[in-house]
């Protein structure tokens, strides 16, 4: 058969998976973003075609979260499709060299929207569950934020964001949740 998608032009496509949603068909892949500002070693990539075999487009046609999560696997339960992604201890940046290693994400699930472009959320089991675990104001708690802006000004506002939060925990305090609104 050849080669599925050969777009000439791709730095490093890392761990590329191909499967079926919806009725139609996806490969994903992790590529590099080369070093520097805009750099980084993952934005998982998705290409969509209504057959396994093509036609297939020379560009990807969206990408699921950031370039910060880096090499995509998905994983199929019967139900729901998972996608898992580890992120850097150090992210990519001006003047810095790749960081391999760092946190496994928390899952996200993978679904198809109406016009067949995917999206991803935290999956509606695991947010129902972390919902119902007992959770309690502490008053009095000082949270300092200091963001920094990893990418630039898109259309639609800011995108690539970190924030760095220090909490200042009780001594007696054995775990926080910090809400943030969108």
């Amino acid at each position: 058969h050849g080669a599925i998608i050969y777009p000439r032009d791709m730095n490093e496509p890392e761990c590329p998976q191909m499967f079926t949603l919806g009725g139609r068909w996806y490969v994903l892949a992790s590529i590099h973003q080369g070093q520097g500002e805009k750099g980084g070693v993952g934005k998982p990539s998705y290409w969509m075609s209504a057959s396994p075999l093509g036609p297939w487009p020379k560009r990807a046609s969206g990408a699921l979260d950031g370039r910060h999560n880096c090499a995509a696997q998905v994983a199929f339960d019967g139900k729901t499709l998972l996608k898992f992604v580890w992120i850097p201890l150090t992210p990519s940046s001006a003047g810095k060299t790749k960081s391999w290693g760092g946190h496994l994400a928390i899952p996200r699930e993978i679904y198809a929207l109406p016009d067949g472009s995917l999206a991803c959320r935290l999956p509606p089991r695991l947010r129902q569950r972390l919902a119902e675990l007992p959770w309690r104001e502490v008053p009095g708690f000082p949270i300092t934020s200091r963001p920094r802006a990893f990418g630039g000004m898109g259309t639609e506002g800011w995108r690539d964001i970190a924030a760095e939060f220090t909490l200042q925990m009780p001594k007696a305090t054995k775990a926080v949740r910090v809400g943030i609104a969108p």
